[in-house]
């Protein structure tokens, strides 16, 4: 088990998966705040782009002229950012000494330092983490497995080819007997994402490629009420299918169309596939015996309210809906407040969305019969 302390935190590790991606104390608070809420899960399908940028794994490779004063005097790129994000291994309920001066005086990089490096041993020196000096000359998005990098060539434990956690040094992966989580206060915290590759995108589609409507908030209107696409399904897998199915090679298509099908059948049916998505997801959560408590959402989707009733009713569950939209700087000021001593008290930001308990049923069938069509369409595209 690997353990990041985000006293200055710039990687997201989570369970099963890694979203690496810069965090500003604001970020993180609100990241803790986000696990197993369904927040986390719209903020994946509005942008997902935006919780999984790409890593710098050239961080590893890179090399600071001195081993103390960062000096340019040999021609090795000088440093711009530094910082100090501290690192904790642990292996079947031991630590794992990280060796003090990892990273420094390497194979390569002799006489300095690599860009990411440890000076003291923090096992070594009865400490729980050690502190981990990333130092670099510009902004970047370094992964917890570069350091693993630096360190497997001093010995173990390393990365694969392919930059999966290899603790033992056999050029085989264990990524699927270790957990890896973030510390919040010194408690192990696990961030539990579920990408969906195409929701947002799917409704841009409706409306840059089949110009449906001109403007997103338009869609509500070619929504049916009643939630009946007409017997059209939509799988939105313009780029494959994110998680549970993790599954590339798929393509998008709809299923069902007839000669009488309408737009709004069309425009239904692709509502409804985010909200089966969603329930997917859900499903997976509690396959792995977490359970959702509450569901919140934001992003430009919460302003249509016929969705948010939608997955409501997909989900059987209420849906907590801010009624600020932008809710990072509305967390922000709710921080700000708390600091400040002012109260919050009767200070009512959300609004909720209760699931229609007469159409419940009605969509846990077209949840189903989605889901079987699904199976059908992976076995014969795969």
């Amino acid at each position: 088990m690997c353990y990041f302390e985000p006293i200055i935190q710039n990687v997201v590790v989570v369970r099963r998966f890694m979203a690496e991606q810069k965090m500003s104390l604001e970020k993180i608070l609100f990241g803790v705040a986000a696990i197993a809420t369904l927040g986390f899960f719209m903020l994946a399908l509005w942008s997902p782009e935006s919780l999984a940028p790409n890593p710098d794994w050239d961080v590893s490779d890179g090399c600071l002229g001195g081993q103390t004063d960062h000096d340019n005097d040999d021609g090795d790129v000088g440093i711009k950012y530094h910082y100090h994000p501290r690192l904790r291994v642990i292996v079947d309920g031991e630590d794992l000494q990280i060796p003090s001066n990892t990273g420094i005086d390497q194979n390569g990089c002799k006489g300095g330092m690599r860009w990411i490096h440890v000076h003291n041993s923090g096992v070594a020196n009865n400490q729980a983490f050690t502190t981990i000096h990333i130092e670099t000359p510009s902004d970047m998005n370094v992964p917890v497995g570069s350091f693993f990098k630096v360190w497997g060539r001093e010995g173990t434990p390393s990365l694969t080819d392919d930059n999966k956690f290899d603790i033992n040094g056999n050029g085989i992966s264990d990524w699927d007997e270790y957990d890896i989580s973030m510390t919040v206060s010194g408690n192990a915290t696990f961030s539990v994402e579920g990408s969906i590759y195409s929701a947002g995108s799917a409704i841009q589609w409706l409306r840059d490629g089949l110009k449906v409507f001109d403007n997103t908030k338009h869609s509500e209107s070619f929504i049916n009420s009643n939630f009946d696409s007409g017997g059209v399904k939509f799988v939105p897998a313009f780029t494959g299918l994110g998680a549970p199915h993790w599954n590339s090679s798929i393509r998008a298509s709809f299923q069902g169309i007839q000669r009488d099908t309408s737009i709004n059948d069309l425009v239904t049916s692709v509502f409804k596939s985010i909200c089966f998505q969603t329930r997917e997801i859900v499903e997976a959560l509690n396959i792995d015996g977490i359970e959702v408590n509450k569901y919140r959402v934001d992003g430009g989707m919460i302003k249509n309210n016929l969705f948010l009733q939608m997955l409501s009713d997909t989900l059987n569950k209420e849906i907590i809906i801010p009624n600020f939209v932008e809710s990072t700087a509305l967390g922000a000021y709710k921080m700000a407040c708390v600091g400040s001593k002012i109260s919050l008290e009767g200070q009512k930001s959300y609004s909720i969305t209760s699931p229609n308990q007469e159409r419940v049923t009605f969509m846990d069938i077209e949840y189903k019969d989605w889901k079987k069509n699904l199976k059908n369409l992976i076995s014969i595209q795969d």
